[in-house]
């Protein structure tokens, strides 16, 4: 959490930008401009839909993520809205997660993970990885505490393995939240209050120097507001941020390298990569990529 804590003083911005494309959000005009790039790479043509509207949301995220790198110090992608496409939204999530860490952003994966033994250690390779390769690229996952402290503690082990966080549910906003959420205990608590002294419990190791918990208590409203947002500090200069890339996107060298994108399938220095062949969904995201920032002047 520290890292969290630090990027907020350094923006003066407690706020987190949520990154939750949809058919309906993403301009017909941005979905319909991949419409040969993505036919061109796509090795069925079942799979040009999905594939087209996963590049699509990845530029319009990427748009997104270059206009606040400086401004906010963190984004919540939420997977479900990727996993609706299939393989080629999860591919599409895992690189606006990757270009938004490469940009200085603290991601939090909104993945709202919930269940118990083996398969909550399964989910909270989200945030250990596989090995020493980290597939997801995110600082934080959002989780559902109300199977109980087994269903948590893979997440907390995986979070201090990794040098991590979690934010976990606690109230949320939802019409029928109150079903659970707000019945009485027998001490006279509501349920909501006991869970948010269980995550208390859960981080009470883990303090950072800021004083906050890598365990942190989420209230869940239509964006999933995390306690952070509500953080706040005496008034301090505002300090120049400080680039932690090696180049950036909007930087002549990086538009050379990904200009190049298509023909070595990887992006350099702040680009996307991976060890493998790209998928084709990725392809042509990478050549869409290279495209647009190749045509688009320095601001």
């Amino acid at each position: 959490m520290d890292r969290l804590i630090e990027a907020i003083d350094n923006t003066q911005n407690p706020s987190v930008v949520g990154l939750d494309p949809t058919e309906a959000l993403v301009p017909p005009q941005v979905v319909a401009s991949f419409a040969d790039e993505v036919r061109d790479s796509v090795e069925s043509p079942e799979e040009v839909e999905s594939a087209q509207l996963a590049v699509a949301y990845f530029e319009y995220n990427r748009t997104i993520i270059d206009a606040i790198a400086d401004i906010v110090p963190a984004v919540k992608p939420q997977i479900a809205m990727y996993e609706a496409l299939g393989p080629a939204g999860v591919d599409i999530y895992t690189m606006t997660c990757e270009y938004a860490a490469q940009q200085g952003l603290y991601v939090l994966g909104d993945i709202k993970r919930g269940d118990i033994g083996s398969t909550a250690a399964a989910y909270a390779h989200h945030l250990n990885g596989v090995g020493d390769f980290d597939p997801w690229h995110e600082d934080a996952v959002t989780v559902n505490p109300y199977l109980g402290t087994d269903g948590i503690t893979p997440f907390v082990e995986a979070a201090a393995e990794a040098d991590k966080d979690i934010f976990v549910l606690v109230r949320t906003s939802n019409p029928s939240s109150s079903e659970l959420q707000m019945l009485d205990l027998a001490d006279g608590t509501k349920v909501y209050e006991h869970v948010a002294d269980l995550v208390e419990g859960w981080g009470a190791e883990t303090i950072g120097r800021p004083g906050h918990s890598p365990r942190g208590a989420a209230r869940c409203s239509a964006t999933a507001t995390p306690a952070w947002a509500r953080w706040s500090a005496p008034p301090t200069p505002r300090k120049a941020r400080r680039c932690v890339n090696v180049c950036r996107t909007r930087s002549s060298s990086c538009r050379a390298t990904v200009r190049r994108a298509a023909r070595p399938r990887t992006w350099q220095a702040c680009s996307t990569s991976r060890a493998a062949a790209p998928s084709s969904t990725r392809r042509a995201a990478l050549s869409a990529h290279g495209r647009r920032a190749a045509s688009t002047p320095n601001p």
